[in-house]
């Protein structure tokens, strides 16, 4: 009878095993399917170049902040999986430029998984001048691309000067319709690059090595769709 009850508990424990083990394997296919499905997935960094005594430092900007004029800005962009891009600067002036990609055709002649794409260009940086207000930088990025938002900007960019306040609000409302369009698809993840993306403060080089600016990455994830809206106090 000892025996029979020694039998049964053993035969008990490998049965929760095998099905603890059979669990896991489905959680963690199920995990792995999660991933494969989500369709956006690329790098971002946005910083703060400060000048210091023993160099330069990049502030990694990851939510609303509040800049001086003078202050320079820098942005990274590195595609994971192929996925389309946006980045829109809003200024205090009222006036809106479009920063990534540096044109539309880049989509189609230059845009490449894993390559670093630097906003501005090169050694250019973006510098905060003296008109002072809110500012908002808007980063899109889409499975596919966004045909009536690249219709709406090359529009405004070839209307009459009076005409461009009243288009502007056209382009940020269908930036806020295709966050309500997609609200389904933008739950995003946000992580820090795996062993370097902690670093928020980086000394670099007086000449600045912009190349640096990977080391601050984050890794945005997103099924489908993806926006998200850094507002600037500029004082």
């Amino acid at each position: 009878m000892k025996k029979q009850r020694t039998i049964l508990v053993i035969s008990s424990i490998l049965v929760l095993s095998f099905a603890l083990c059979f669990i896991q394997t489905l959680v963690l296919a199920e995990q792995a399917k999660l991933q494969e499905d989500k369709d956006v997935n690329f790098l971002w960094t946005f910083v703060l170049l400060k000048k210091k005594n023993q160099g330069s430092a990049f502030i990694a900007i990851t939510r609303d902040t509040v800049l001086k004029s003078g202050d320079q800005l820098k942005m990274l962009v590195k595609l994971n999986k192929k996925c389309f891009v946006y980045v829109f600067f809003y200024s205090s002036q009222g006036d809106l430029y479009m920063l990534f990609p540096y044109n539309f055709s880049q989509f189609s002649n230059d845009y490449e998984v894993s390559k670093n794409y630097y906003i501005p260009q090169g050694n250019l940086v973006l510098e905060l001048d003296e008109n002072v207000g809110k500012e908002k930088i808007y980063l899109i990025a889409s499975a596919q691309r966004i045909p009536e938002l690249e219709n709406l900007y090359s529009s405004y960019k070839s209307i009459e000067k009076s005409d461009k306040p009243e288009f502007i609000k056209n382009i940020i409302h269908e930036i806020r319709q295709l966050r309500k369009r997609h609200k389904k698809f933008t739950a995003e993840a946000e992580r820090p690059v795996a062993g370097i993306g902690a670093l928020r403060t980086h000394i670099v080089r007086e000449e600045t090595e912009f190349s640096d600016l990977e080391k601050m990455a984050i890794e945005f994830t997103a099924k489908s769709f993806f926006v998200k809206t850094f507002t600037i106090e500029h004082k």
